[in-house]
């Protein structure tokens, strides 16, 4: 028997950024008799995957009390983090919008928030992002796991209003289940088991076919924003020493219908992907002890770590 110590690892998530701001200058846009500040701004994407989002331009606009014009500037992306300089005025009820926009323009992500920016010191932001177009996004949209644990690849969908049946495909691009993972099942959100029914089903390439419909005639999937959980479809990995290999999931709409019967279009829904890392297990261990008396030393209480790590002690 052995006991096994493992590394803590810490995945930040997209939808929520965090926001480390300093301060200098001035600016023509403002009219307050508050001293302006140079904000050096920069969001923290680290860990998040920039790759698969269909967003191609960052803007931040602030606006508040004292400042006659809304203040923009667009962010640009380096090594994990949005990054820019943006000129506010020391003041109360700062309000900064974060907007993720399209190659054409539009706006695919937005959030906002209110925040008190002092003359002197550091000010700390959190900003939460929300689909503004019709999506469907697996989550989490970066995550890194040990070989040999299950994933758990949540299927969401947003602004897709009256939405009574969705039917779509997760594909991947990782090897064949023989070597690397398959699909072990796929759930219904438990907040819609009483009012959808779910069918599932794997197919060659190793993706999984699903279809969420209401069990009601006329009703839908959906809240009253067109947001839902549909399902989580859970992979199981292969328990091995490989090096690290990253998986890519995308999903895939086939066929939407409202809660008329009608069918919905389903060229124009934007798709968010998802990476996951797999990393050899033995990566993991931090430190590994046998039970009973170490083999250095006939002390009942000395114990030995037979990882290479090396962390001995006495019990």
């Amino acid at each position: 028997m052995k006991t096994r110590v493992y590394k803590p690892r810490y995945i930040p998530v997209l939808l929520l950024l965090v926001a480390a701001l300093a301060f200098s200058s001035c600016s023509e846009k403002i009219t307050s008799s508050a001293p302006a500040q140079e904000i050096a701004l920069r969001i923290d994407l680290a860990g998040s995957n920039l790759d698969g989002t269909v967003a191609a331009t960052f803007l931040v606009t602030v606006t508040g009390p004292g400042i006659a014009e809304p203040i923009e500037q667009q962010l640009y992306y380096l090594n994990g983090y949005l990054g820019g300089e943006v000129v506010v005025p020391a003041g109360p009820e700062r309000r900064f919008r974060l907007e993720a926009l399209g190659y054409g323009g539009e706006v695919i992500y937005s959030g906002e928030t209110v925040a008190d920016v002092e003359p002197d010191g550091e000010l700390s932001l959190t900003i939460e992002l929300h689909p503004r177009v019709q999506m469907v996004k697996v989550s989490p949209m970066y995550d890194v796991k040990p070989m040999g644990t299950t994933l758990k690849m949540k299927i969401r969908v947003f602004n897709l209003n009256d939405l009574h049946t969705f039917e779509g495909v997760l594909y991947n691009n990782g090897m064949t289940s023989e070597y690397t993972y398959r699909v072990e099942n796929v759930v219904i959100n438990p907040m819609l088991s009483d009012i959808a029914a779910l069918t599932w089903s794997t197919r060659e390439d190793n993706s999984v076919r699903f279809n969420v419909t209401c069990r009601t005639e006329g009703g839908t999937i959906v809240d009253s924003n067109g947001d839902a959980f549909l399902a989580t479809v859970y992979i199981w990995t292969f328990f091995n020493d490989w090096p690290a290999e990253s998986i890519h999931f995308y999903p895939s709409v086939t066929l939407m219908k409202d809660n008329t019967g009608s069918d919905m279009s389903v060229k124009d829904v934007y798709r968010e992907d998802a990476n996951v890392s797999l990393f050899p297990y033995s990566a993991a261990i931090l430190a590994e002890y046998k039970l009973g008396w170490g083999t250095g030393s006939e002390d009942p209480s000395w114990i030995e770590d037979t990882s290479p790590n090396a962390l001995h002690g006495t019990a």
